[in-house]
């Protein structure tokens, strides 16, 4: 008789268990700031401190499951947050440690507000914005972004160089890492510091190899970004070496053409664009291919 009686009692303990290990995750804690903080999983890794950056991955989302920012799609191998973000999602941040996974709670007028974003006329700014982080490393600011530009150099110089092997291409490079092919040879005038240079070019971004500008209207057509509107029209352009206007790949590069050459300009980010986005078309990190003509030299 007992065992019998039993039997139910223990049915009902194993599925009360189970019901509640499916719902273990934990509350969200509010903060000062009126954000709200929950840890899904704590690793207890090493904790921000004065002068520390975090290597996330993280996605926002706005309600349930509609996804407003991926970083893996923009920053692949990790989005930096660092000195200079609010001071209200640092208060969030400092709770995370190394190897932890989190999740940041705000109002969508918080969202803005942080973003710099305008919100649209009528929008519901009580709607909430839930972040996503795994936080992938801490480590001291300056150390991570040497690291971070060192590994994204070296894994560009690694892609420009499969290209020159796939395409049976032999090029020079400086000691920056920036390469360079010359398929015209020059007068042998070559430019110096403080000399005005003239150059037609043609620009592509090697990872989705489209090409995005160019001064020749002749490849413009050719590849229909002809803009009978352009500013300037189509004619070489111009700048000093040795001042600022135009990429450090440029200063590094150009100077190894004459005038009159002709070549391909291989820039890695670092000497390009760098680790931010420049508008739908330059992705972070976006490695730059230009044919380039030094057309004048003064």
């Amino acid at each position: 008789m007992k065992v019998a009686f039993l039997k139910p009692f223990v049915a009902l303990l194993i599925a009360f268990v189970i019901f509640n290990s499916c719902d273990s995750t934990p509350a969200y804690t509010e903060l000062p700031s009126g954000y709200k903080f929950r840890a899904i999983e704590a690793k207890g890794g090493k904790t921000p401190e004065v002068g520390d950056a975090l290597l996330v991955e993280m996605k926002h989302y706005l309600g349930e499951d509609s996804l407003l920012f991926d970083s893996n799609k923009t920053n692949p191998g990790g989005f930096m947050l660092r000195t200079g973000i609010s001071p209200d999602l640092m208060e969030a941040l400092n709770m995370c440690g190394e190897g932890d996974s989190v999740q940041i709670q705000m109002s969508l007028e918080e969202y803005a507000s942080l973003s710099g974003g305008m919100l649209p006329e009528g929008a519901d700014t009580t709607q909430k914005i839930t972040w996503n982080l795994r936080v992938m490393k801490v480590n001291n600011e300056s150390t991570m972004l040497e690291n971070m530009i060192l590994n994204q150099k070296e894994k560009e110089v690694k892609y420009i160089n499969e290209h020159l092997v796939n395409n049976n291409l032999e090029a020079e490079h400086t000691e920056e890492g920036v390469y360079y092919i010359i398929s015209e040879e020059g007068n042998g005038e070559y430019p110096q510091e403080g000399d005005s240079v003239f150059v037609n070019y043609a620009v592509t971004v090697m990872q989705t190899g489209e090409l995005i500008d160019t001064s020749f209207e002749e490849i413009a057509k050719e590849n229909n970004i002809h803009n009978p509107r352009r500013r300037g029209g189509y004619v070489p352009y111009g700048f000093v070496i040795g001042r600022p206007g135009v990429i450090p790949g440029w200063q590094i590069g150009v100077p190894k053409f004459s005038k009159g050459a002709r070549g391909k300009l291989f820039v890695p980010s670092q000497y390009g664009y760098g680790a931010r986005p420049r508008g739908p078309q330059i992705p972070a990190n976006s490695t730059l291919m230009f044919e380039i003509e030094v057309v004048d030299i003064k």
